[in-house]
């Protein structure tokens, strides 16, 4: 995959492998200088990578970070595809070009109305447990004293207003085994005080 070894944490891109193909011609043979990385036909109605459709290899090649920066700097993009090197199930490097997108909201423990957490949305790995959201959210959030609060998470798709909440025996599951919709989610912390009885 990406034609050279993984390396946990490393970004690549996808790069359509009709432009690519162009441009190998064209450093090869003198041919026709391609005009804007075109990956267009990768992206869905959303302007992102589309998951049905399109494979490695066949519709895109993955391109390290400083092979992409060159060529967005030599000829720009239509549409920009970038992903992590993390480990699947079977501990081997990939490129998760479909992160998790989440909005984030907050409740308690003086906070009794839900409130949106500013800034952009929060990306994460599928391939994460979801128990390692408890620490990025906590990050994210700017929670103050972490250690004297209690906390769980509550989740919905973004297009619904129905949080549903995740249970303790999930926790040790992927995100992409548990959350199985568009890739695009609401994600409500809440907090109590330690040695409060009461949500």
């Amino acid at each position: 995959q990406a034609g050279d070894a993984l390396h946990d944490g490393e970004i690549y891109y996808a790069v359509s492998a009709e432009w690519w193909k162009s441009w190998l011609d064209h450093t090869a043979k003198g041919g026709a200088s391609p005009e804007i990385v075109d990956n267009s036909d990768l992206a869905d109605d959303s302007g992102a990578l589309r998951k049905d459709g399109v494979n490695e290899g066949v519709d895109y090649v993955l391109k390290h970070e400083r092979v992409w920066k060159l060529l967005h700097g030599w000829y720009g993009a239509t549409d920009s595809f970038s992903g992590k090197v993390v480990r699947n199930a079977k501990n081997e490097a990939c490129v998760d070009l479909h992160p998790v997108h989440f909005l984030v909201f907050r409740v308690g423990p003086k906070e009794t109305a839900i409130r949106r957490i500013d800034g952009s949305p929060l990306r994460v790995s599928a391939f994460d447990k979801l128990r390692s959201l408890f620490g990025k959210l906590q990050s994210y959030a700017k929670v103050d004293n972490p250690d004297h609060l209690d906390s769980r998470l509550w989740v919905c798709e973004a297009s619904s207003s129905e949080f549903n909440m995740l249970r303790e025996e999930d926790m040790e599951q992927l995100i992409r085994d548990v959350l199985t919709g568009t890739g695009k989610w609401n994600l409500l912390i809440e907090f109590k005080d330690k040695g409060s009885r009461d949500w």
